[in-house]
């Protein structure tokens, strides 16, 4: 008898739901029970309920996020403790699934695996011209048809099947490397920075119509509209939610991002609050 899967995640802005809905579409078609979930509405108790907990998240400054982390502590351990990780990223990862292996471990569980897939950044597409050869580039890939996205599902698929398979198959051994961490302490000091500056520019301009979006899908209920304003305080995750979702293109990080592109995930149909509003998915 196959396991019971839940495949829990969190996305900003489309790309991990994207890679994780193919992880489902795979694990149903191969006649598995399973879940898609994401960390947003999902009771971390009820993890304990499934045999293998397959997790996403986006790698930001080379670590996986620190409210990911959070969110993972409050967590139980499913029936089998294994657990296969998952990240998506737009550009530089160094050690960061090594040091998040090390963590799920630290926490009881059993990591079967960890792979990371390429997709374009949010946050730097965000500060590109709509009309740049960048953007034409990515607008004109075949997202769902990648070789990466195959090997990713193919991966977790042959993970999920050895772990079934023999029970007593041994952690993924990951290791952190030299360059990695150099990597990582250069990110560790730049992006503290960056983050302090950006989050003291957002702000909603004059297209703003207050139809309220922005505050029902901030992940960190950052975003309240109030006295006809839309009021960002200190809890950004810098997931750019917000601003890629915005019907209007109102919000902004000072000029940078003004009229510039908006990303609404892979394939174009990443849309958060119907998720955040639908009903726990059934196995």
């Amino acid at each position: 008898m196959k396991p019971a899967v839940l495949i829990l995640y969190f996305s900003g802005t489309g790309n991990t739901y994207f890679a994780a809905e193919k992880i489902y579409k795979e694990l149903k078609q191969l006649k598995y029970s399973v879940a898609l979930e994401t960390i947003e509405k999902f009771p971390p108790h009820n993890v304990s309920d499934y045999e293998i907990l397959i997790f996403g998240f986006p790698i930001y400054a080379a670590a996986m996020p620190d409210f990911v982390k959070d969110y993972a502590e409050e967590c139980s351990l499913p029936k089998t403790k294994n657990v296969f990780l998952f990240s998506t990223l737009g550009l530089y990862g160094a050690n960061a699934m090594s040091r998040a292996s090390s963590f799920f471990r630290k926490l009881g569980f059993t990591v079967i695996g960890t792979a990371s897939m390429l997709l374009p950044g949010s946050d730097g597409l965000a500060m590109i011209g709509k009309n740049s050869s960048f953007v034409k580039r990515i607008m004109s890939k075949d997202y769902n048809n990648m070789a990466r996205v195959k090997s990713l599902t193919e991966k977790i698929v042959a993970a999920i099947e050895k772990t079934a398979q023999y029970p007593e198959t041994v952690e993924e051994i990951t290791r952190i490397t030299l360059p990695g961490l150099a990597g990582e302490i250069f990110l560790k000091l730049l992006y503290p920075m960056i983050e302090k500056h950006f989050r003291k520019r957002f702000y909603a301009d004059s297209r703003c119509t207050l139809c309220g979006l922005c505050e029902k899908i901030c992940p960190s209920g950052n975003i309240k509209i109030a006295e006809g304003h839309v009021n960002f305080n200190g809890k950004c995750y810098l997931c750019m939610r917000c601003i890629h979702q915005c019907p209007e293109e109102a919000i902004q990080i000072g000029r940078l991002t003004v009229d510039k592109f908006r990303w609404k995930g892979p394939a174009g149909d990443y849309k958060p609050l119907a998720i955040l509003r639908s009903p726990h998915a059934e196995e």
